[in-house]
């Protein structure tokens, strides 16, 4: 399977940021991570298939299990194309400011190049997580053999969060939508988000459930049609199939977004 970004995009990337003397250290890692986009795929493809296959109700008749399964690693496949490519992106955006942080502290290419390799596989929030380590480690007293294996350690944990967050959001996205299908062909009208009510709650999912039932197609403030509306989101749907159920679930609505909003605000 073909990379799922090309060099070429990589480096009209980096000259749109305004990089355009790539030191050849960098231009060869930048080909690695090109090289590494498929394989990268296939990985989230088969993480992601595994845990919707176990997270969905599965059918009992066994030409249904065989079809559904098809369905799963089709979409499995897709949807870790689209990934592996935003992932691509998100490490561009890091490629770049890693760049421009190296020449402003007058670092040479292959230092540059190091700290490159450094964060590869982690998405920028993380990869300056992982830089932020590496400077304070090295402004201690361990020994260089003691630093290279705590950032390993470190490196590994990061890597692994990652990949569980993107395993477990893209097993919420398909019982999410497998049960808004299932609600809608029972007859649901309306649908309302439920958040966790505590003071982690987001803005993005503080909105959604401030906003009460809304029509069962419609999309809530977010601009999405039900959870995850990000990475870990708590929340949850409840569904309505009548007028008397839509009056009684606009008063709960309001007093869950009081709830939430008290919460946030740290008032008991």
């Amino acid at each position: 399977m073909p990379p799922v970004i090309t060099t070429a995009e990589a480096r009209a990337a980096l000259a749109e940021a305004g990089i355009t003397q790539i030191p050849p250290e960098v231009a060869a890692w930048i080909d690695y991570m090109v090289n590494q986009s498929a394989a990268l795929a296939d990985t989230l493809a088969e993480e992601i298939y595994n845990q919707t296959k176990a997270a969905v109700e599965q059918p009992r008749d066994p030409a249904a299990l065989k079809n559904a399964e098809k369905m799963w690693r089709d979409e499995a496949r897709r949807r870790a194309d689209e990934l592996a490519k935003g992932m691509s992106d998100a490490q561009l955006k890091q490629i770049s400011q890693t760049i421009a942080d190296g020449l402003e502290a007058g670092l040479g290419p292959k230092e540059i190049a190091r700290n490159l390799d450094a964060v590869k596989g982690l998405d920028a929030n993380r990869a300056a997580q992982y830089l932020k380590m590496e400077e304070y480690l090295e402004d201690s007293d361990l020994s260089a053999e003691e630093i290279e294996r705590k950032l390993e350690r470190y490196y590994q944990q990061l890597l692994n969060d990652r990949k569980e967050t993107i395993a477990r959001t893209e097993a919420r996205e398909a019982t999410a939508e497998a049960a808004l299908q299932k609600n809608k062909d029972r007859g649901a009208r309306f649908k309302v988000s439920i958040t966790a009510g505590d003071d982690r709650v987001s803005d993005i999912c503080q909105e959604n459930e401030a906003e009460g039932p809304i029509p069962i197609d419609d999309d809530f403030p977010s601009g999405d049609p039900r959870p995850p509306f990000h990475p870990n989101c708590r929340c949850t749907l409840a569904y309505i199939t009548s007028d008397e159920q839509l009056e009684r679930a606009e008063t709960r609505a309001k007093d869950r977004a009081a709830k939430t909003a008290a919460a946030k605000e740290g008032e008991d």
